[in-house]
């Protein structure tokens, strides 16, 4: 057995493309059952509060703030890094002081949050 292969090379690349056609078949199951990806823009059709109840950008961890569309963990950290002793976020409109954060974003990510929540 030394040195004999156990698959031809033609073997071996009809099970890699079989591979990543299994792969992009869950990916399509995953998006058409309305699965998020953290960061990642939500499937469409998915509403305002399907990924959840809103979060306070006052109080959230980066990681609440990174499962928001649009939203990865460098622009959590960096609101979340931002906030430390200044006054709380009263408005979507605040968040616009947050570097990186723009106007597409605030809005994007406006109806999974809630301001002042107890």
């Amino acid at each position: 057995m030394g040195g004999e292969r156990l698959l031809s090379s033609r073997h071996q690349k009809y099970l890699a493309v079989v591979g990543l056609i299994l792969c992009a078949v869950f990916a399509v199951l995953l998006v058409r059952d309305g699965v998020h990806v953290p960061g990642e823009l939500p499937p469409a059709g998915v509403r305002a509060g399907e990924l959840g109840p809103p979060i306070d950008p006052n109080t959230a961890t980066a990681g609440e703030l990174a499962a928001l569309p649009g939203i990865g963990p460098s622009k959590a950290a960096a609101l979340v890094e931002y906030r430390g002793d200044r006054k709380p976020f009263r408005t979507s409109a605040d968040l616009l002081a947050v570097p990186g954060w723009g106007p597409a974003l605030v809005e994007q990510t406006e109806p999974y949050m809630e301001f002042g929540i107890q």
